[in-house]
C-alpha cells in the first residue's frame, strides 16, 4: 500500500500557511488546517477500526451489520 510522502504533506501545509495576504485569509487558512488535521485523524481512526472490526465481530456476533435492527 502506498502513502503520501511526508514532504508532500509539508508542502501542502506550507502552501496553506503562506497563501493568505490579509488577516481574514489567515484566519480562513488556520481553520482549513485545523479541519484537514481533524479529517486526517478521523481517517486514521477509521482505518484502524477496519483492522479491528473482524476481530470484534468474531468476539461479539451481535456487532455484525446484518444483526442490527432499526
Amino acid at each position: 500500500m502506498s502513502c503520501v510522502p511526508a514532504a508532500d504533506w509539508l508542502a501542502l501545509f506550507d502552501i496553506l500557511a503562506t497563501a493568505g495576504a490579509t488577516e481574514e485569509d489567515t484566519a480562513g487558512q488556520q481553520k482549513t488546517i485545523v479541519q484537514l488535521l481533524e479529517a486526517i485523524q478521523t481517517l486514521s481512526y477509521r482505518i484502524s477500526a477496519m483492522g479491528l472490526e473482524p476481530e470484534l465481530i468474531r468476539n461479539n456476533p451481535d456487532l455484525e451489520p446484518s444483526n442490527h435492527r432499526f
